[in-house]
């Protein structure tokens, strides 16, 4: 009976570090609040990171929890990673959020039980959405975005994936945690940048008609095909 008690110790010390945690970023100029969620699954750890003011539901990858050491990075090119050691005593986590800016500590405190915000799973798309698409967006300020946007299925297991463009402003694409297609509606998750995508498909595979949200603002936006070019006539 002894050698129970101690399998039944180590799984609680396993999932103990599991939890809702909150803590503040303190920069120079202003105050990040910063929550983390941390749950163990059947597949392993998951967790989830959101800033306020700025995105949820972010996607954390390379969980690494020992004992109390904890480790974690969020899942997007040169974006914070955090190392971290919890104290049980006072359900916080000490460490620190480390970004190619520099190095910022960190104090979590865990509030209540994990919430991890995970991205829908991608399916596959049909063929009339596959190929490519321009669109543009109209911003608050008048500005106008161009944007270009390729649709596949090139993900593990032939699921969708989206490489999004906004040309007037970077060269890189836009990071997309999920591609999901219902009958002729098209989500794509981008809350790496606070925002997504849902749209219809024409009939014809001509355009997706649909509406943009980022941080609670809805703007209309709709794809279509790329024009092609004119033959230009010879003299």
């Amino acid at each position: 009976m002894r050698g129970g008690f101690i399998g039944l110790a180590l799984i609680f010390s396993a999932f103990g570090q599991a939890g809702h945690y909150e803590g503040k970023l303190a920069l120079p100029n202003r105050e990040i609040q910063l929550t983390f969620d941390l749950d163990k699954t059947d597949k392993g750890w998951i967790a989830s990171v959101s800033l306020t003011p700025g995105p949820s539901g972010l996607t954390v990858d390379k969980i690494t929890v020992e004992g109390d050491d904890i480790a974690w990075s969020i899942a997007m090119p040169n974006a914070p990673s955090f190392r971290g050691k919890l104290d049980s005593s006072s359900n916080t986590v000490k460490g620190s959020l480390t970004s190619p800016a520099g190095e910022l500590p960190v104090e979590l405190k865990r509030t209540g039980e994990a919430k991890v915000s995970v991205p829908k799973e991608s399916t596959a798309l049909s063929a009339k959405a596959l190929g490519n698409w321009t669109g543009v967006l109209q911003v608050p300020n008048g500005q106008q975005l161009h944007l270009r946007m390729e649709l596949a299925n090139s993900a593990p297991g032939g699921k969708a994936s989206a490489k999004i463009i906004s040309v007037d402003q970077s060269p890189d694409a836009i990071p997309i945690a999920s591609v999901v297609q219902t009958g002729n509606t098209i989500e794509i998750d981008m809350r790496m940048i606070g925002g997504k995508y849902s749209g219809t498909l024409s009939e014809a595979g001509d355009a997706i008609d649909g509406t943009f949200t980022q941080n609670g603002a809805s703007i209309p936006l709709k794809f279509t095909r790329p024009k092609q070019a004119q033959p230009t006539a010879k003299p």
